[in-house]
């Protein structure tokens, strides 16, 4: 991770930000925080927030409908961005295939430099060709002919930086950085990245009425309500695992002062034979032979007992979290659907 290089990208994407007149020029302010929370992920979640707060600010001041349906589809895709972003370069960092984490990155990334593009390219169309904007788009892309072709090279060219910075190994890696925000391990990572998620969702879900209907935001809910189960399962099922070993560990363990009583029991119920025999009356013996054995049944009954009780608790606990985890699931699967066009 190259921090000096992020700098840079996230200073000329806020210069561009102070020359936009339009309402439009909130898109690429929350772009920047997208690169900005790349060069230290502390406040994930804020991203989402500080999203659909400039999203609600600015839809204030906009009556043309058409735009309101660009900067609500501007959004919905920033926010794909984001959190795609996000997942990219997890798997780049954690998963052995670099190649294919490279290919992931490579791609989330292009997506993001994308809608860069396309919003300068809708700044300019608000804009005149002599404004501030426009003659720094003239100077970053001096290769494409005509504007929009410019404004959309300045996108590749933000992007093309970024995975270069992004995937530098110079200074300390973006793994590192994320220690404090996603854990201490891979396993911890992918599970704080998909709570940070769940939670994203339920804020997009809290705030649907803002953003309106959007197939591309549709669709990501979907694939994330698919991953968020199949993880949450996945660790449920490495959990149910431990816990299952725990718990054979504990009736071995329990298991030995059972057979120390009994044992004990065995040795005071032969002594006792052996006095009413030679010394006492075997007629006493002969009537306590009830309890005896009694307490010989009881004692393995009461083992037998508890381990049926623990392995019951054990199925109910687990039954309880897998309707849990699908539950949530399937909450997140409800708010795509409202956010699915005529749906």
């Amino acid at each position: 991770m190259n921090d000096d290089a992020l700098i840079k990208i996230e200073n000329d994407l806020n210069k561009m930000t102070l020359n936009m007149e339009s309402n439009s020029g909130f898109i690429l302010e929350i772009q920047v925080q997208i690169v900005k929370l790349i060069r230290g992920p502390t406040l994930v979640l804020s991203v989402t927030d500080t999203i659909l707060h400039k999203l609600s600010t600015n839809l204030q001041n906009v009556d043309d409908e058409s735009e309101r349906a660009w900067l609500k589809n501007q959004t919905s895709l920033t926010i794909q961005n984001f959190i795609f972003v996000m997942h990219a370069y997890l798997v780049y960092e954690t998963e052995k295939n670099k190649e294919k984490g490279k290919k992931l990155l490579s791609d989330a990334v292009s997506m993001l430099g994308e809608s860069i593009g396309k919003t300068l390219e809708y700044e300019i169309k608000k804009t005149s060709p002599s404004s501030i904007l426009s003659k720094t788009i003239e100077i970053v892309a001096s290769t494409s002919t005509g504007m929009y072709g410019k404004a959309i090279e300045v996108g590749a060219i933000f992007s093309m930086k970024l995975f270069e910075a992004m995937t530098d190994g110079g200074d300390q890696s973006f793994l590192s950085k994320i220690i404090d925000c996603f854990g201490n391990n891979v396993g911890d990572k992918k599970k704080n990245f998909f709570i940070m998620v769940e939670k994203a969702m339920f804020k997009i879900g809290r705030n649907k009425h803002l953003i309106g209907k959007n197939i591309l935001l549709s669709e990501m809910l979907y694939n994330y309500a698919d991953l968020i189960e199949e993880h949450k399962l996945e660790i449920q099922s490495e959990k149910r695992n431990s816990r299952i070993m725990k718990a054979l560990l504990g009736v071995y363990l329990l298991a030995f002062p059972f057979l120390i009583l009994f044992v004990l029991f065995a040795i005071a119920l032969a002594v006792f034979f052996a006095y009413s025999y030679f010394w006492g009356s075997m007629e006493v013996f002969k009537s306590s032979l009830l309890y005896i054995g009694g307490v010989f049944v009881a004692l393995p009954a009461t083992y037998v007992i508890f381990i049926v009780l623990s392995v019951m608790y054990m199925s109910i606990r687990n039954f309880n979290k897998a309707r849990r985890i699908k539950n949530v699931s399937k909450h997140i699967r409800e708010i795509a659907l409202e956010l699915t066009p005529g749906a």
